[in-house]
């Protein structure tokens, strides 16, 4: 996400209190630097906030990579799971009650979170033909060798290992076919559930 950097001049006060040392400079993801001097960054201080503001909600991340980060479909921002680690077994799959961005509730209904069964067969099926097609063109297949054997082995140690990320994964793309993404988002606008059991959330 864009930020804006803006360090100021000696001995100059930005209006929140804080002070800093050394250039105004807007980022340079921006057109061009400014260079302001104490008094113009006084003056223009709530233009320069309001452009870096606007500039970082306008900008709209992508949905894959979203997906795959395990980001809030609403604003593609805040992150679904309390552990970044998904290979921390104990705790990989908790996730927030709410977006910390957002706002997003993300346990949408009683057992929501089981039609992700279907979405992670696919994502098996995809990488188990994935695996395949490489297996055959780069080692090759014969009925006279073991080597489908070996491709079927080691493409299930592959799966095996791969189970944590993609039950995450899972969860983002099935919750993103009922959460879309909302330009709005800073203003409150959220999908709210229709109903949810307090008593079962994150037990599926």
């Amino acid at each position: 996400m864009r930020t804006g950097k803006i360090p100021v001049h000696s001995s100059c006060s930005i209006p929140d209190g804080s002070q800093a040392n050394g250039e105004i400079l807007i980022d340079k993801n921006y057109r061009k630097y400014e260079k302001l001097t104490p008094d113009e960054f006084k003056k223009n201080y709530s233009t320069i906030n309001l452009m870096v503001m606007r500039d970082q909600q306008e900008e709209r991340p992508g949905l894959l990579l979203s997906l795959l980060q395990c980001r809030c479909p609403r604003c593609r921002r805040g992150k679904l799971f309390r552990q970044d680690n998904p290979y921390r077994l104990a705790r990989f799959m908790q996730m927030h009650q709410r977006c910390e961005v957002c706002g997003q509730t993300f346990d949408m209904e009683p057992g929501f979170y089981y039609g992700t069964s279907y979405v992670s067969y696919a994502l098996t099926v995809m990488i188990s033909a994935a695996t395949f097609i490489a297996w055959w063109v780069l080692i090759g297949l014969s009925s006279q060798d073991h080597r489908f054997v070996w491709w079927i082995v080691l493409n299930a140690i592959l799966l095996v290992l791969l189970q944590p990320p993609l039950m995450r994964l899972s969860r983002s793309i099935w919750l993103a076919f009922f959460v879309h993404y909302s330009p709005n988002w800073d203003k409150g606008d959220i999908v709210e559930p229709d109903r949810v059991n307090k008593e079962q959330m994150n037990n599926w």
